[in-house]
This record gives structure tokens, C-alpha cells and sequence, in this order.
């Protein structure tokens, strides 16, 4: 009954683009009793962003210290360094 319709619409599309940004968010607050061991991971930190890339392309670098305590890297993987 309605073989071979064409629709046909005029209209404008219009795009804009914001700035490229990335933001790192701390999915958990570190909190640890005196002489304990807390461990910073890849989980800990969520990676949002406007721009189309893989996360994991994102390097994450620790530049300052903890309020008490120290920092003591073991191993870190793609997404996570010092």
C-alpha cells in the first residue's frame, strides 16, 4: 500500500560544543586508624569526561601528600601512578 514513499523535511540542526574537560572523582574517603594500611586503587577513583576516549588512556598522578601518614607506592597499573 505504501511501497516506495520518500518523506521529505526541511529543518536546521543546530550543534554546539562546550569545552574539553575531564574530572577525577574520589569515590571513597581514606580514612584510616593509627598504624593501619589504607590502599588507594583504580576503584577508588572514577574518571568522567566530555571527550571520546578510553578512561584507561588517562594517567593519574599523586602530587601531594596526605594530611598524616605516608604515601608508599607498591605497584600501580595504567590508570593509577605516582
Amino acid at each position: 500500500m505504501f511501497n516506495n514513499v520518500v518523506l521529505l523535511t526541511e529543518g536546521t540542526l543546530e550543534i554546539s560544543a562546550g569545552a574539553p574537560w575531564v574530572h577525577i572523582v574520589n569515590t571513597t574517603t581514606l580514612a584510616g586508624k593509627r598504624g593501619s594500611i589504607e590502599r588507594l586503587t583504580d576503584e577508588s577513583l572514577r574518571i568522567d569526561t566530555n571527550l571520546d576516549m578510553d578512561p584507561e588512556s588517562i594517567a593519574i598522578r599523586i602530587v601531594g601528600g596526605p594530611q598524616h601518614g605516608i604515601i608508599r607506592v607498591t605497584s600501580f597499573s595504567s590508570s593509577l601512578s605516582s
